[in-house]
Formats: C-alpha cells, structure tokens, sequence
C-alpha cells in the first residue's frame, strides 16, 4: 500500500526551513496595518522596533510608554535641529553634538535586528537621556558647560556597547571594538555616517542602514502598511492590465510601464518619507530588502508585489453582481452519503448562495493547516431561527414599492425560495425607525388605560398589513411567524421626563407601573385581534441608553422589578403564552443583567431567557457566561446594523460594503457557539437614504430601496445572513466545533461587526432535524484558505474556501 502523501496546501510559503501559514502573515498585515503610530511595532519579540520604553514629558511632570526607535528617531531629528542652530558653536560642542546624535541615529536604524530581554535596561538607559534633549543639553552646549553633557555622553556610550554587545554576542564584540576605539570614532568633530556603519560593524553578514530622515520609516510596521498599500494599488485590475501592455509593447520596447508605475507608487512611498521618483522607489527598495530577510510578513508582501510586477498577463477583472428581480438562492440537492454538499459566497465572484460541486469525503490525512473539527456526539441549544425588524420605516418602504417588488421582498426573506426568515421583532409604540413619535393612550393619568386605542390604528396604515403579508407568505409553505414585541418607550406621560424622547433615571414614573404592564396586555390583546399572535416580549429595548429618539431607562434591580412584581403577572394572567426576555441591549452588560433577573424571587419565574446587542462589539465570553451559568436562558441577539457612522465614505446603494455581511457573519457565529438561539437584524428593508427615521438616525439593512425609481438593491449582509437561516433550521441543535491551527482575534475590544484576518477561520456546526450536519465556515482574510474539516472519527473533506467568503456544507451525519 502506498503511504498516503501529507497534504500540502496552498496559501503555504517555504521561509527558514519550514513552512508559514499566509493566512497567519495576513493577519499579522491586518494588525500592523491597524497599529497607531506610537505602539505601531509593538509586535511582541525584542526587535529593535518592539521594545518600549518610558519617557519623560517635557514638563517632566507625565510620562508615556513610547516605542524606543520612535523616540530614538524623534530625538536624531530635535538633536540635529539644535546643531543646525548652533553651526557657529566652537569645535568642541560640534563633537558633542556629532556624539550624541550619531549615537540616537545608530539606534534608530536597529529596527530589523533581534535583541535578548537583557536589552531593555540598554534601551532605557538611552530613553532616561532623552529628557535633557530641548533644554538641558542645549543650554549646557550654549553655556558651554561640557561637564553636564559629558556625564550624559558617557551614560549614552555605556548603553551603546551594551546594545551592540546584544547585536553581535558579548565575544565578538570585544574583538571588532573596544572602549577606546569607539571614543576615538565619536570624538571626531564630522563623522561620515557610513563610517560609523563600517566601524561599528566590520565585516559582519547584516549592514547596518543610516538612511536619511524620517527614521521612522525603517519600522517593520511602517514598512508592511506601506508595502500592503503597494500590493493593494498593483491589484488594482485596470492599472495591472495597463502596466502588462506596457511592459510588453514592442514598440517602446517595454519603455513607459516604470513611469505608469511611478504615478502609484509615487504618492503612496511619499507618505513614508521616500521622495516620490524613481530614485525615491530604489531607496525604498533597499530599505524593504533588509526587513525582508528578517520579517516573514514583509517578506510575503515583497513576493506578492513581485509576482504582480511580473506576471504574463493582466489580473482577472472581479465580477460585478447586481440583484435583480427574480433572483432567488439556489438550493442544493441532499447530500449524498459519500460526499458533502457545498453553496458558497465570495467577494469579487458571481457567486451568491450559489451551489458548488459536492466536496467528497477521504480517509483521513496529515495536515498541519487549519482544521475544523465537529464533534457530532456533543450537542447544545436548540436553534430557534433567524429573521429581522418590522419597524414603521420598513413598513412604510413596503407600502411604497410596486406590487411586483413587494412580493419580490416577501418571497427573499419569507418565500419558500428565500431565505428562511422565521423570527420577526416589532416595536410597541413608535421607534426611532417611526415616522414620528406616538402610542396608543395620551390621555394623561388614564391609569386604567379607558382611551386605549384596542385597533391599534396608527399601525393599521402601513406596519399591520406588512406583518400580514410576510404570515401570509410563510403560511403557504406550513411555517409561522414567531415575533418579538420591544417597547422603545411608553407614553409621554407615564415617564418621569414626560417625553417620549430621552430618559431620566428611572425613566418610568413610579405610580405607572402597574399601567404600563397593563399597556403591554392591551397592545397584545389588540394585535391578536388582527390575527397577528405576539410570541415574546422584552422588558424594554436598551434599558441603558438615554437616547436622542424614544428610550425608557431601568437599572438590572428595578427592571427586574417591574418584571416580577407588575409585567409578569399580568402577562401570566391575560397572555400566558407570551415569553418574556429581559435586557434586549448591549453583550458588554449581559451578564449582570441576566444575573439580576435569575436571581430575582420574583421576576425569575417569569423570564424566558436574555436579548442582547451588538452595539459595543463582541463580547462572545459574556454571552458564553451567562450561557454557563443560567443554562435554561434562551438567549436571543435581537438587534445589528450598520449605522451611518461606520459607513466607510459613499455607501454604494447597488452593492453595499461587502465587510458588512463579513461583520454580520462572525456576529452570528460568535454568538451561536457562546450559546445563543436565534439572531434578528434590525430593519428588513429601508430606502435610499438608510430610512425614514424621525431623528436622523438612518443605517443600512440587507435589503434598500429607491421608492422613486421601484427599484431593490441586495446587501451583501443578505447573502451572508442566508448562509444561516436558510440552512440551519429551527429546532437544529448546535454542535460544538473547533478551529484549530488558525489565527484567533485575542486583542482589546473592536467596533461592533468588525472582523479581519486576524479572526482565522471561523465555524459553527448544526445537527439539523432532518438528520444531516450543516457546517458553516467564515473567512474574512485577502487570501483563500485551505483547511480540513473533520466530523467524527473518520469523516474528513478536503476543502477550501476563496478570500472574503462564507461557505455552508451539508452532509450526512453517517
């Protein structure tokens, strides 16, 4: 039997005698690229470029943790402004000057060597003596006071051959240098700077770089910005393909293509402190070489922009995708037990939920690459579904459209070829996303709610009839619509500000409560009454914020309060089948506010489970917490979108931002494998300005609309959100799956919906109820990735999955 040859993906690159993983390099890109400007080689390891050091104000009074080579650099150049001003000074200070600042500009070029931990007391040696640089020095030089600087110039030398002896090993340094010989190279009144080079380091393998300022620009994070800058801009289709026509024209002999490079190059290598001409460009080169030999991230970002340069022929153009009416996602046919079946998404492709060739299954194989392991034997909670908000906003949209696109909305979200939307959510009164503020009793002090509006009228115009058709369309293929009630804010009068908008704290008056609860009752009651069944409410939406548009704010006690002691046994007596979540705000403060409902005598009895939030960012490990802890919880994400703030420039409303559906994807996955049962988007549809909105407050939704023009425009959120509910089906039941061998995010709390490289590959699992698995993968880096994914003991695919992409695989459990 032949022994079975390892599997040696692609997205791997030979370096030191090994293998390194370009997903791990992307993502190392992503983080420096992010890095600002003070930590920006704060990369980990003893690199020149990464060790951080204490400094003084000026004042004296503050300090701050800088990078050395951003301190060493800044301080080559006060110190070479101060020389400039006293070019008149006498011979000696000229040699104190040439001292000292050859000394800081030496160690501003030791970006790219490696230092043992003993270097940092070195390093801060030199930091102590840059509190002296504007004042001290200069006035000792003025005052001619050479004493003072002497001290500090034999401090600086000390710490200098310390640093060296780090560079080339305590042995070899003895006999290239000794003491005497460096007092006699620095004493000299002007020192060529190349001289410095050679006697410092002889005849050693690396040489030592005194470039030009600003130093700065030698550090290994600048470097890589820049190059991945480079890399980006030769990508670029239209200039990739002129640049091949000209360096292959025969008629200029491949003359002109280093020009049309240069109009790129140029303005980028500039922000960097390279001169933006051709000389410019070979500076930069010769910079860039040296990291690189050090560096496996510049070294990939040198290989990339090299195989750019000198490719055959041009880069294929990305597919342009624009939705159409009538486009549905495809479903693909039932796995077959040999084999999983696979529909995919990826940037720059035509392909959205699209079915792709079946992936067979293969006896296992070595592999040392990212691997998705599915433990089939061990199971979690139960799915309840996915879906998205009726708020007014949409609803009015909805109204707007033709017949046709109305329809065409109901079919792509609620259609039997849509993607599966099962969960709802709806406002009691009006919300941010509401034409205006209203409710349903202004009658003030109507504590016993007389003038209750039981018809709801407000929201017989646009957002009942909305709800009608979506149940209307799920019906016809035997399913139903769960949904969510959320009260931004009760009437004006029952509030402690009396305003709708805002909140004080507490933002329900005291004597309402039992009103309120009531309120909650009667609006149910009248929903019912429009064939329109309420599963669930929460408490209140973002009981925490005090927010421009309608807000009511509790804190965990006295939400937990009114929970126990006035809504739930009102809802128990008049709704006994409607749920109650508590919370419904962000995943930073979900624990204590879960914590707070469980542990309350009264409000514990009567609380289905916690909604939560994106808006603070991740927060994975508080969803896994409270999952942990309170393990009957359901625990629900009732709300994410884009807001205008997070819109990168000009939102294209054909196309969208592509990271949006990226960010939407890690949120869900995120919280599915911390516990979570269901996640709902915020609005389903909006129109071309990211409304209506009553206070501004406009954002995106997978699904916009131009009214005007009747025409739909499809998000990449809708993609990546289909992904989910189209394929995992409620009462499937989660799987744990693990991703090892990948690039895992452990940094400080990012903006909600971000998600990059530095992620690696993400997963969940489902066992849905037919039977089958179904595996959902994320990748969010530039570059495609091959991985191994494993269920059980002996089911293994060989798969991978292209930049910027989600796949979902369906096989058999077996």
């Amino acid at each position: 039997m032949n022994k079975q040859t390892p599997f040696s993906p692609p997205g791997r690159i030979p370096l030191a005698g090994g293998y390194v993983d370009v997903m791990q390099l992307e993502a190392e890109i992503e983080k420096r690229i992010r890095s600002d400007a003070n930590a920006e080689t704060d990369l980990g390891g003893l690199r020149g470029c990464a060790v951080m050091v204490t400094v003084k104000g000026l004042s004296g009074s503050n300090t701050t943790r800088v990078n050395f080579v951003t301190a060493a650099g800044k301080a080559y150049i006060a110190l070479g402004k101060i020389r400039e001003k006293h070019k008149a000074a006498d011979v000696h200070a000229r040699i104190y000057w040439n001292r000292i600042w050859l000394i800081y500009k030496f160690l501003a070029c030791c970006v790219e060597f490696r230092f043992e931990a003993s270097a940092q007391s070195s390093f801060q040696a030199f930091a102590d003596g840059l509190n002296c640089l504007k004042i001290d020095i200069e006035q000792a030089v003025k005052d001619a006071e050479y004493s003072q600087v002497e001290d500090l110039v034999q401090k600086l030398k000390a710490s200098l051959l310390a640093v060296r002896s780090c560079l080339l090993g305590a042995e070899e340094a003895g006999e290239q240098l000794e003491r005497a010989k460096l007092d006699e190279l620095l004493a000299m009144p002007e020192l060529p700077e190349e001289l410095l080079s050679q006697e410092l380091f002889g005849p050693t393998p690396f040489p030592v770089m005194l470039p030009q300022v600003p130093i700065i620009k030698l550090t290994v994070a600048s470097c890589s910005r820049m190059l991945a800058e480079l890399r980006a801009a030769y990508s670029v289709p239209e200039f990739h393909a002129e640049y091949i026509r000209l360096r292959n024209s025969p008629q200029a002999l491949g003359a002109g293509h280093v020009e049309f490079a240069l109009t790129v190059q140029g303005r980028i290598i500039e922000k960097y402190g390279f001169d933006p001409s051709l000389a410019g460009v070979i500076d930069m080169r010769n910079h860039t070489s040296t990291l690189a030999h050090h560096d496996a991230v510049v070294a990939k970002l040198l290989h990339d922009i090299h195989a750019l340069l000198e490719a055959k022929s041009p880069l294929p153009k990305p597919e342009a995708w624009i939705f159409e009416p009538g486009w549905r996602p495809e479903m693909p046919p039932s796995p077959r037990a040999d084999a999983a079946q696979l529909v995919q998404t990826a940037k720059d492709t035509g392909e959205r939920l699209a079915t792709k060739p079946a992936v067979p299954f293969e006896s296992d194989f070595e592999f040392s690459g990212p691997t998705i392991s599915v433990d089939i034997l061990r199971a979690d909670q139960e799915l309840l579904g996915f879906g998205g908000a009726f708020t007014e906003a949409s609803a009015l949209v909805f109204h707007d459209l033709s017949a046709e696109l109305q329809d065409e909305v109901l079919e792509l979200y609620f259609g039997l070829d849509g993607i599966g939307f099962s969960l709802g959510r709806i406002h009691i009164n009006s919300c941010d996303f509401s034409a205006g503020n209203y409710d349903f009793d202004n009658i003030v002090d109507d504590f016993q709610l007389n003038h209750f509006d039981g018809n709801v009228t407000h929201d017989t115009k646009a957002l009942i009839p909305f709800v009608r058709a979506a149940q209307k369309k799920l019906s016809a293929s035997g399913q139903s619509l769960r949904l969510l009630a959320s009260p931004w804010s009760p009437p004006a009068w029952m509030k402690t500000s009396s305003k709708m908008n805002g909140s004080e704290s507490p933002g329900l008056r005291d004597d309402c409560h039992k009103a309120w609860a009531r309120y909650f009752s009667k609006w149910i009651a009248a929903y019912k009454k429009h064939s329109i069944p309420i599963w669930a409410v929460t408490v209140q939406n973002e009981p925490e914020h005090d927010a421009p548009w309608e807000a009511c704010r509790y804190t965990p006690a006295t939400e937990a309060d009114f929970l126990g002691r006035c809504l739930g046994p009102e809802l128990q007596s008049s709704h006994p089948e409607v749920q109650v979540f508590t919370f419904d705000h962000n995943k930073d403060h979900v624990y204590a506010w879960a914590k707070a409902a469980y542990s309350h005598p009264a409000a514990s009895s009567f609380v289905t489970g916690v909604a939560f939030h994106w808006y603070s960012g991740d927060h994975f490990e508080n969803v896994r917490r409270v999952h942990h802890d309170f393990p009957d919880a359901v625990l629900l994400s009732t709300e994410a979108c884009y807001e205008r703030s997070r819109w990168k420039g000009k939102l294209s409303l054909g196309t969208g931002h592509w990271s949006f559906g990226e960010g939407y994807a890690h949120d869900i996955i995120g919280n599915l494998n911390a516990g979570a049962s269901g996640w709902i988007d915020w609005n389903l549809i909006l129109d071309e300005s990211g409304g209506p909105n009553h206070v501004g407050n406009v954002c995106d939704a997978p699904v916009r609309a131009d009214v005007t023009k009747n025409e739909l425009y499809v998000h990449p959120q809708f993609f990546f959100l289909g992904h989910f509910s189209k394929y995992l089906l409620p009462g499937s039941k989660r799987l744990h799956t693990s991703v090892t061998q990948a690039p895992k995010y452990e940094g400080a709390t990012r903006p909600y919906g971000t998600c990059s490289a530095e992620d690696g590959l993400q997963a969940t699992s489902f066992l849905r109820p037919d039977g089958t698995i179904a595996s959902i993968v994320l990748n969010s880096a530039d570059l495609s990735v091959s991985f191994k994914l494993q269920a059980g003991t002996n089911r293994v695919l060989r798969a991978c999955i292209p930049a910027r992409a989600v796949q979902t695989y369906i096989f058999q459990m077996r």
